[in-house]
């Protein structure tokens, strides 16, 4: 997604309709860490969210909508690659910690 300047945004959607609570949970926390890093430098940074829930007669849609800054790749995926050396590996480590969600309980219940 672009906006007037053309530059590029990551909308994220997710249908809660259908999810499990753990899910859900660490939707949340997902929310609640960007926010909490919104001026770290080493963080994609939300711009904006919205939970929305519609009513249409017997259906109901529960729909999550985040608009991020856009990444080249999640570390999720950087992580898994098979080409992924001890070495690479230490330095994404130092980025994360760098964010300073380390010592403070957090990034051990964080899910990529």
């Amino acid at each position: 997604m672009f906006d007037s300047d053309k530059s590029l945004y990551a909308l994220k959607v997710v249908n809660l309709s259908d999810v499990s609570d753990n899910l859900r949970a660490d939707l949340v926390r997902e929310i609640d860490l960007l926010l909490e890093f919104q001026s770290s430098l080493h963080v994609i940074q939300l711009i904006e969210h919205e939970h929305v829930i519609r009513e249409n007669g017997d259906k109901s849609e529960d729909m999550l909508y985040m608009l991020m800054e856009r990444g080249e790749c999640d570390l999720n995926h950087l992580i898994n690659l098979s080409s992924m050396t001890p070495a690479r590996l230490r330095f994404y480590w130092e980025q994360v910690r760098k964010i300073g969600g380390w010592g403070r309980g957090r990034l051990h219940t964080f899910q990529c």
